[in-house]
């Protein structure tokens, strides 16, 4: 089979590419080759002989774009092969159920003759190393001290998670060129880019690691926990310098950087010692250490402050975070929270942010862990239970998060966000006349609550409703002229009362605001249909399918169209 190389797309039949003389690798698929009856290759992204990378699209779903990593079984011998077959599909089933932000997730795998499969979620971004060289290339350095330490805590959340599965999960490979700035969500993502089926095979030790991200035991003994420990601590120090990690010399950061946050060295120093004892005994602990940082407000120490002005100081950092939550700051809110907690721990309104934005974050067991601090320390706050029902419900905790809204309720009757809550609760198990019910005893108190107008114009749009469904999503956009939502669901109950042309103009008006919202193009797909213009109907259901390639719906109605089409 014909040869590309991966890095300038040359194509050769010897081992090493004749124009840049990077590896080529073996029986790399070239673009345009369909496998599985499904996937086409698109480019190579990496390529060693004993595997490789694509970057594909997937046929039965529109060309929506994902990752396709080739395991090839010809290269080792017969006992190896076994072995590493039985490890394989067995790291494939505890893939396949990882559910992290954080992690692609592993879509389908398969089998073709002597090759393995797997198939990921493509990411969109730009990896840490592109970043760092495209910074050195405008003649900048490393990457301030507050922003590392924030992408660092972001990355040990990511591997706390891997490392909590049974048996941990041991990510092997971190180093900056498997790390991506995830563009779409600002929120970094880690993907292992490269397929090796030596990695498989246990007397294989260490065979992915690379030098200066891998520690001693890894090449020798096999990876463990603090493996990774060491590998993202060697990220952080090139993310800091730009330069890649010596294998052979220790470089202390003070003598590349003067102006690093006090302590930060002391913490990659521990966590990149050679000995795996020496380091911190867990992810958690690393993250723990990092967070201290962001909060270390020298010259200022607590220990000379009186009560009163130590409040006062956890109060103004408190109230900076909320204002952070508005913006959307992530990140600062969080900064913000911890450094008000330093002050005063058990500042009730700090708790109660810091939860929120781990909400914000998708991390809900971490926000049910601030909530229940904020209600231990105010029992009475309904706000409290209002937002530790929320995160319970993201859990999939139902019975629990009606409970805390029902105690909010107890504490102040005429709380509408336990209202609502509750009517959304309701509405999600399909009890959609006690959520009416709900939502309608909210706008009773608070007439220009957006959300329960919004909520009761879907569930009046799912009773069949249509024209009260229609007045609660304009009252919705009226006061939140930006929520696409509302316009989607204003553009249906239009829809289901012959108002065609309202229809068109809501969902275009939401691809003003949002360009690749696919519910919009596969409702003007809808539209395009029932008005006989088939090709104009295929046009934006493929466009549907680019922007959400799980829109089931889009796919369907391409296929119908396309055997309508072949019967004529």
């Amino acid at each position: 089979m014909q040869k590309r190389c991966p890095q300038c797309g040359e194509e050769s039949d010897q081992a090493f590419c004749a124009r840049c003389g990077h590896a080529v690798g073996r029986d790399v698929l070239l673009g345009g080759v369909e496998i599985a009856g499904r996937y086409r290759i698109v480019k190579t992204i990496s390529s060693t002989e004993f595997g490789n990378v694509y970057s594909a699209v997937d046929l039965r779903l529109g060309g929506a774009p994902c990752t396709v990593k080739e395991y090839l079984l010809d290269y080792i011998d017969f006992r190896e092969r076994s072995e590493a077959l039985l490890r394989f599909r067995e790291e494939i089933y505890l893939l396949s159920s990882l559910r992290h932000p954080g992690l692609p997730v592993v879509k389908d795998f398969f089998d073709d003759s002597s090759r393995q499969y797997i198939v990921m979620e493509a990411v969109e971004g730009e990896t840490l190393q592109a970043i760092i060289e495209r910074r050195k290339k405008e003649g900048l350095t490393g990457l301030e001290s507050d922003k590392v330490i924030a992408w660092g805590i972001e990355l040990c959340d990511i591997l706390e998670y891997l490392h909590r599965q049974n048996p941990p999960c041991i990510f092997k490979v971190v180093r900056p060129a498997h790390i991506f700035l995830k563009s779409t969500e600002n929120r970094l993502m880690l993907v292992n880019l490269e397929a090796d089926i030596r990695s498989f095979v246990p007397s294989r030790k260490g065979i992915t690691a690379m030098p200066g991200y891998a520690p001693k035991e890894q090449l020798h003994a096999g990876a463990e926990p603090r493996s990774d420990i060491y590998a993202l601590g060697k990220v952080l120090f090139f993310l800091l310098t730009g330069e890649e990690p010596n294998p052979f010399v220790r470089i202390r950061l003070s003598s590349v950087r003067s102006d690093l946050r006090e302590g930060l060295e002391r913490v990659i120093d521990i966590v990149t010692e050679e000995e795996a004892e020496r380091r911190y005994r867990t992810v958690k602990d690393f993250r723990e250490a990092m967070s201290r940082l962001l909060v270390h407000t020298a010259p200022v120490t607590t220990h000379i402050l009186k009560d009163d002005e130590k409040k006062e100081l956890a109060q103004r950092h408190a109230d900076k975070a909320l204002d952070f939550l508005h913006q959307h700051d992530i990140d600062s809110a969080i900064m913000e929270c911890n450094k008000a907690l330093l002050f005063c721990p058990e500042l009730m309104e700090a708790h109660l942010y810091l939860g929120h934005a781990y909400l914000k974050e998708g991390r809900a067991a971490m926000a049910v862990e601030k909530y229940r601090k904020a209600i231990a320390l105010e029992p009475k706050s309904s706000k409290a239970h209002c937002n530790m029902a929320l995160a319970l419900y993201n859990m999939g905790l139902v019975d629990a998060a009606i409970e805390e809204n029902q105690t909010a309720l107890s504490l102040e009757p005429r709380n509408v966000v336990a209202l609502n809550n509750l009517g959304s609760i309701h509405r999600e198990m399909g009890k959609s006349i006690e959520a009416q019910q709900y939502y309608e005893r909210a706008l009773a108190i608070d007439s220009r609550y957006v959300a329960a107008h919004y909520n009761l114009g879907l569930t009046y749009l799912e009773l069949g409703r249509f024209e009260e469904s229609a007045r609660e999503s304009e009252m919705t956009v009226e006061c939140d002229p930006v929520n696409v939502h509302a316009m989607i669901n204003l553009g249906l109950a239009y829809f289901h009362q012959g108002k065609h042309d309202l229809f068109v103009e809501c969902n275009q008006r939401v691809l003003e605001l949002e360009p690749n919202n696919a519910k919009a193009y596969n409702n003007l797909g809808v539209i395009a249909y029932a008005q006989g213009d088939y090709e104009a109907a295929l046009q934006a259901f493929r466009k549907a399918l680019q922007c959400d390639n799980t829109m089931e719906y889009s796919l369907f109605n391409i296929k119908m169209i396309e055997d309508e089409q072949r019967e004529k």
